[in-house]
């Protein structure tokens, strides 16, 4: 999907979707400068005025990143990191112009670190086992909305496409990654495929995906099922209010790993049903748990489902772009490659 700018409705949405990320965000300076303050160094907070200007620019700077970037929380936060920074290096540095520098080569730093970095380091933290609830109003009958919220086997939602059941009564479930990923090469005018593929060739050694027919098939391989399952499923409690799954991992031996359960109530109202979800994740990072709290992932992906069931204009973050500053970056630098190779 390209870049596109957001419409007033997907601002708002976004805005107050990821209100926690955007105030999380925007305190990090202020804890920078009560460090300041301990240590005698108070920079841009010698004044009244001066506080309230880094807190107006620091907070417009991280929501409009946020709400054009919806995507990319990672590099939100390492945007924050980048920003508060500059505080404390033209706190502690006399000369302004070196401490501008300085911030220049930090911010490079900073963003590629917390692209890369973050998701890792999330990932290293100590494991739970969190519940967490979310619940939405859908307008539609009981029997439609019963059918399409929980996955249910030989059946397709969204990113998700489910298998049969097996003997077990669990049935494969195979996550589309294709839909979620970025290629900084895409959206590239028709005319410049040439270019591109001797720059893939190039850049690659001539490997895999360096020709025009190859990124052809591997665009169609990506429209089908992975050969091996994203994760499975089995439904435990299948009744027509409620709806019990367990999701697990199954190695080539046939061995179960637990994932998740995932709960699913239905109530149905004069003006439609309320969904409530019960999703409890075991050993769960506690890192990627407060990710997922600070983005409201789950209500986001019950709104993106209740797009998809009523067909209304998308505004959740599952149907935004994936695109970051920095692939946007790396996008506008493949181009200028390209260009260069086309003249060579």
């Amino acid at each position: 999907m390209p870049f596109a700018f957001p419409t007033l409705d997907e601002i708002l949405y976004r805005a107050w979707r990821l209100r926690r990320l955007i105030a999380f965000c925007s305190a990090i300076p202020f804890v920078i400068l009560a460090l300041l303050g301990l240590v005698g160094l108070n920079g841009l907070a010698g004044s009244v005025g001066g506080l309230i200007a880094l807190a107006i620019v620091h907070t417009a700077l991280i929501a409009a990143h946020a709400i054009l970037y919806p995507n990319a929380a990672e590099e939100t936060f390492a945007l924050s990191v980048t920003l508060s920074v500059f505080a404390l290096i033209m706190a502690i540095v006399p000369s302004t112009l070196f401490g501008f520098l300085m911030c220049l080569a930090f911010a490079g730093w900073a963003m590629v670190w917390g692209q890369a970095m973050v998701p890792d380091l999330q990932t290293k933290t100590e494991p739970h086992d969190p519940e967490t609830t979310a619940r939405i109003k859908v307008a539609a009958k009981p029997e439609t909305v019963r059918s399409w919220f929980p996955i249910r086997p030989e059946s397709e939602r969204g990113q998700f496409k489910c298998g049969p059941r097996d003997g077990s009564g669990a049935f494969p479930v195979w996550f589309d990654l294709a839909a979620v990923s970025v290629d900084v090469f895409s959206g590239l005018a028709p005319e410049e495929d040439d270019v591109m593929d001797r720059v893939k060739s190039k850049l690659e050694g001539g490997g895999l995906g360096s020709t025009r027919e190859t990124s052809r098939q591997a665009e169609a391989m990506s429209q089908l099922p992975q050969e091996e399952p994203s994760f499975w499923a089995r439904i435990e409690i299948d009744e027509p209010d409620f709806q019990r799954t367990r999701l697990f991992f199954r190695d080539t031996s046939g061995q179960e790993e637990e994932s998740s359960i995932v709960e699913h109530r239905f109530k149905a109202t004069k003006k439609g049903v309320v969904v409530t979800e019960i999703d409890t994740t075991l050993n769960y990072p506690k890192g990627l748990s407060f990710g997922a709290w600070l983005t409201d992932f789950q209500l986001d992906g019950l709104v993106h489902v209740r797009e998809l069931l009523e067909n209304t204009p998308p505004k959740s973050l599952r149907s935004a772009h994936r695109w970051s500053l920095l692939t946007l970056a790396g996008r506008w630098f493949s181009a200028r490659q390209m260009d260069r190779a086309g003249a060579a």
